[in-house]
């Protein structure tokens, strides 16, 4: 059974937990996947306060969850190795970090710091069209918040999405006149 990263959970049984359910959510079985994504989004939703143990818990999902996006991101970790399906279990994963993310100000908050959001962010900055076009599909939940706003703009994200929308250089877009 996988294990959580170091420090990322409470005892070893929880960190084994944590472990497996990300596992399954890298996993090639969809179905699975799709279970332990509502699961392990359901379980952020047990810990979206602001007090140190809700925090401490967060932290330890959302890392978790870093680790396994990093790991399908390197080419280690993801469905059942045919070509191609790095990109879709990077993008569950992905997901399910906004779903958590989304929930609360603390969650983005954690998500943020966890790093959980910068592969999604590098994704929309990046080059590869495909990969980009399913990613700006996860950004409506994040852009809906004034902080999840911030964070894209500060990560450079939203500028790009800006960009490619065709807003011109430096994301001033130019607002049509009711005169027009």
């Amino acid at each position: 059974v996988a294990t959580a990263p170091k420090g990322a959970g409470g005892d070893a049984g929880t960190g084994a937990l944590l472990g497996a359910a990300m596992e399954a959510l890298a996993g090639g079985d969809v179905g699975v996947a799709e279970a332990a994504s509502e699961a392990v989004v359901a379980l952020a939703a047990t810990v979206a306060g602001d007090d140190s143990a809700d925090a401490h818990a967060a932290a330890a999902l959302l890392g978790a969850l870093r680790h396994q996006i990093d790991k399908v991101a390197a080419g280690g970790g993801g469905g059942d190795g045919e070509g191609g399906e790095e990109g879709t279990v990077l993008l569950r994963l992905l997901s399910a970090a906004v779903s958590i993310a989304s929930r609360s100000g603390s969650l983005l908050r954690v998500a943020a710091d966890a790093g959980a959001l910068t592969p999604l962010t590098d994704i929309v900055a990046g080059d590869d069209v495909l990969l980009q076009m399913n990613a700006l599909a996860l950004l409506p939940p994040l852009a809906s918040t004034a902080d999840g706003i911030a964070l894209l703009q500060s990560s450079g994200a939203l500028p790009r999405v800006l960009a490619l929308a065709g807003a011109g250089g430096g994301g001033d877009m130019a607002m049509p006149s009711m005169d027009d």
